[in-house]
């Protein structure tokens, strides 16, 4: 995913799932790249406004393995607002490096395997 703008939207920005609960036509994601994108995350929305959120939506709602593997989120330009930049669940290998934020850096991470780099 790259040279896009993304802004305002009321929901996360790009969306990565695998839910075996209702969308079976969704699976895991290997070796993505999301790079040279816009996000603008300054609306007051509170419904997980991130510029990228990876929620695996499983069976089990304690899932303590990885879904995804290999997503790199770099070279973007991120306007935060009060919002956080990245929410991942599950994911082995989640590289986020070289990317311009303006605002805060905020992340959220559950069992995440996370490689963070200016």
């Amino acid at each position: 995913i790259h040279n896009n703008k993304f802004s305002n939207l009321n929901m996360a920005h790009v969306f990565v799932s695998n839910d075996a609960a209702d969308w079976y036509e969704s699976g895991p994601v290997r070796d993505m790249k999301i790079y040279d994108n816009e996000f603008d995350l300054t609306s007051p929305n509170k419904r997980k406004n991130c510029a990228l959120l990876v929620e695996p939506i499983t069976l089990s709602k304690q899932n303590k393995s990885y879904v995804h593997r290999n997503i790199s989120f770099f070279n973007n330009k991120i306007i935060t607002g009060k919002n956080k930049v990245v929410i991942a669940s599950c994911v082995d290998n989640l590289q986020i490096y070289n990317n311009d934020i303006i605002g805060k850096e905020k992340y959220k991470f559950n069992y995440c395997k996370t490689k963070m780099s200016e």
